[in-house]
């Protein structure tokens, strides 16, 4: 189960941040290219625009029970009857 939740984060979080990373080309020092190249990075959950960017995707695709589905997070996004919400990448890590 958490090897899946991991596998879930990388694709739906990380990834898409990494994408971003290298399609703005910010200017990072040694110690954050470096931070980069984990899932948990400080820069990621740190820079806005990065984890905490739900409207630009940076969520949970799938409901997580563990975060009940909140209207103004979640608006656009189905319902379910599980009662899952769509966290966004800082709150989901």
């Amino acid at each position: 189960m958490l090897a899946q939740e991991v596998a879930d984060f990388t694709n739906d979080c990380y990834a898409r941040a990494r994408a971003k990373l290298f399609m703005t080309q910010p200017n990072l020092s040694k110690d954050q290219l470096n931070d980069v190249n984990w899932i948990g990075s400080r820069f990621f959950l740190q820079t806005p625009g990065y984890y905490d960017d739900g409207f630009s995707g940076f969520r949970s695709h799938t409901p997580r029970t563990k975060w009940p589905y909140d209207t103004t997070r979640d608006a656009g996004l189905p319902q379910t009857t599980g009662g899952g919400g769509f966290p966004t990448c800082t709150q989901w890590w």
